[in-house]
């Protein structure tokens, strides 16, 4: 189903994706707003039977968990840069449905963030976007603080967070998967968050972030900074599964499971997942290959340096 009556598809070089002018309007809009895009939760919700009773804590795990269908991919962030690299667009909560009922894409966190905020946000839930710290940056991620009956709660599309945790200054909070263990810690020196993962008794640190959640102009500046990130150097998909987690990046594939850890580099097996287990066709995956190519031979150009890449 499209959502405006246009198609997206794929064209033989230079790799360009055939954009409705319509679907692009909404690319580039200038200011995020999730009232926008009321019809696109509609659509979403009209796809899922829902069970839990709203408003609750119960209710939005399910919408959180239903959501995560969506894949994390870099893939359509990397190509629209190609395309725009002046003015990269923003893949507002319609282009990111369509593309996922097209061509089984997704988006990356600040994408996705910004997608189940505007369905949070169609509930009434109060449901804000929050940036964090990784070890490669600041800004580098994001997430969402959820206040629900005077509890703030962390949710995280792009994070395997898809149960509500709070964020409790004491307590540290977990969610226990078949194969790992996310902890969310609050750190009083700092007055920020953390969150690890832990696996076989080994804790990992993954990210840190203030908890006053961002307005939505703070927001897309830091969003449109992303496309300059390390992030975009690298094809990335990711999943969660009912086992695991799949985890690619170029020609490198980790497939977690409650027994162990598969670790190959061998893009032939790459691209077998890509297909199987996301249904992403490969045009796509070379479209993304060739623009990324694009990419950092244009960066290069711009600072002058062969090895500003690497």
């Amino acid at each position: 189903m499209s959502l405006h009556g246009t198609e997206i598809s794929l064209v033989p070089m230079p790799c360009r994706w055939n954009l409705d002018p319509m679907n692009l309007q909404s690319l580039i809009s200038p200011a995020l707003d999730p009232s926008r895009f009321g019809d696109v939760v509609t659509d979403f919700l009209s796809h899922h039977h829902w069970q839990a009773s709203r408003p609750s804590l119960a209710h939005i795990a399910e919408l959180s968990r239903q959501f995560g269908r969506l894949p994390y991919e870099n893939l359509s962030k990397i190509i629209n840069l190609s395309q725009y690299p002046d003015a990269p667009p923003l893949r507002m909560p319609d282009t990111v449905w369509d593309g996922f009922q097209r061509q089984h894409l997704g988006g990356t966190c600040y994408a996705l963030t910004f997608f189940l905020t505007t369905i949070l946000q169609f509930f009434n839930y109060d449901a804000r976007p929050v940036t964090a710290e990784m070890n490669w940056g600041k800004d580098v991620h994001s997430a969402i603080i959820i206040n629900f009956q005077g509890i703030p709660y962390l949710l995280d599309p792009g994070y395997l967070i898809h149960q509500p945790l709070p964020l409790s200054p004491t307590t540290p909070q977990h969610l226990h998967y078949p194969h790992l263990t996310v902890e969310l810690r609050a750190d009083s020196e700092r007055e920020t968050f953390s969150v690890y993962t832990w696996r076989k008794g080994q804790a990992t640190w993954r990210y840190r972030f203030h908890s006053n959640p961002l307005d939505w102009e703070t927001y897309a500046r830091r969003w449109r900074h992303s496309f300059a990130l390390p992030s975009m150097d690298g094809l990335v998909i990711t999943r969660v599964t009912p086992t695991g987690m799949i985890y690619i990046h170029n020609d490198y594939l980790r497939i977690t499971r409650t027994g162990g850890v598969q670790k190959v580099r061998d893009q032939n097996m790459v691209e077998q997942t890509i297909q199987e287990s996301f249904g992403i066709d490969m045009r796509i995956v070379e479209a993304a290959r060739l623009a990324l190519r694009q990419n950092r031979s244009g960066k290069q150009t711009q600072t002058g340096d062969e090895d500003a890449t690497r």
